[in-house]
Protein backbone atom coordinates (compact mmCIF):
# COMPACT_ATOMS: atom_id res chain seq x y z
CA UNK A 1 0.00 0.00 0.00
CA UNK A 2 1.37 3.41 -0.96
CA UNK A 3 0.26 6.61 0.73
CA UNK A 4 1.65 9.77 -0.83
CA UNK A 5 1.86 12.91 1.27
CA UNK A 6 0.32 11.14 4.28
CA UNK A 7 3.20 12.33 6.43
CA UNK A 8 4.18 15.92 7.01
CA UNK A 9 7.81 16.95 7.05
CA UNK A 10 9.15 20.36 8.01
CA UNK A 11 10.78 22.69 7.40
CA UNK A 12 10.55 22.43 3.63
CA UNK A 13 12.87 23.62 2.14
CA UNK A 14 15.33 22.35 4.74
CA UNK A 15 18.98 23.13 5.37
CA UNK A 16 19.94 21.11 8.48
CA UNK A 17 17.38 18.86 10.15
CA UNK A 18 14.06 17.65 8.86
CA UNK A 19 11.31 16.70 11.29
CA UNK A 20 8.65 14.10 10.58
CA UNK A 21 5.20 14.42 12.14
CA UNK A 22 2.68 11.65 12.75
CA UNK A 23 5.22 9.31 14.32
CA UNK A 24 2.37 7.60 16.17
CA UNK A 25 1.83 5.56 13.00
CA UNK A 26 5.31 4.06 13.00
CA UNK A 27 6.18 1.18 15.29
CA UNK A 28 9.64 -0.28 15.83
CA UNK A 29 11.11 -1.81 12.70
CA UNK A 30 9.96 1.04 10.48
CA UNK A 31 12.62 2.24 8.02
CA UNK A 32 13.23 5.77 6.70
CA UNK A 33 14.91 6.15 3.32
CA UNK A 34 15.82 9.27 1.35
CA UNK A 35 16.41 9.11 -2.40
CA UNK A 36 17.77 11.82 -4.64
CA UNK A 37 16.39 13.10 -7.94
CA UNK A 38 18.02 10.16 -9.76
CA UNK A 39 16.44 7.54 -7.48
CA UNK A 40 19.69 6.78 -5.64
CA UNK A 41 19.41 6.06 -1.92
CA UNK A 42 21.38 8.71 -0.01
CA UNK A 43 20.14 7.94 3.52
CA UNK A 44 18.63 4.90 5.22
CA UNK A 45 17.93 4.34 8.91
CA UNK A 46 15.45 2.98 11.41
CA UNK A 47 12.62 5.47 11.93
CA UNK A 48 13.37 8.64 13.88
CA UNK A 49 11.24 11.76 13.84
CA UNK A 50 14.27 13.99 13.15
CA UNK A 51 16.87 13.43 10.42
CA UNK A 52 20.07 15.39 9.88
CA UNK A 53 20.26 16.20 6.15
CA UNK A 54 23.02 18.83 6.40
CA UNK A 55 25.46 16.56 4.50
CA UNK A 56 23.15 16.18 1.48
CA UNK A 57 23.73 18.24 -1.65
CA UNK A 58 21.17 20.91 -2.51
CA UNK A 59 18.30 19.56 -4.58
CA UNK A 60 15.04 17.62 -4.65
CA UNK A 61 14.57 14.47 -2.55
CA UNK A 62 11.91 11.90 -1.75
CA UNK A 63 11.52 10.61 1.78
CA UNK A 64 10.03 7.12 2.04
CA UNK A 65 8.88 5.46 5.24
CA UNK A 66 8.29 1.70 5.11
CA UNK A 67 6.39 0.18 8.02
CA UNK A 68 6.61 -3.47 9.03
CA UNK A 69 3.16 -4.18 7.61
CA UNK A 70 4.37 -3.17 4.13
CA UNK A 71 2.73 0.26 3.99
CA UNK A 72 4.92 2.89 2.34
CA UNK A 73 4.54 6.60 2.94
CA UNK A 74 6.15 9.17 0.65
CA UNK A 75 6.84 12.88 0.89
CA UNK A 76 9.04 15.19 -1.18
CA UNK A 77 11.31 17.92 0.10
CA UNK A 78 13.93 20.41 -1.07
CA UNK A 79 17.41 20.62 0.51
CA UNK A 80 18.97 24.07 0.24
Amino acid sequence: VEKRNEIKIYPNPVSNKIKITREEYFESGTVVEITNYFGQTVFKSIFKNEIDVSELSNGYYTLKISSKDGTRYYSKFIKQ
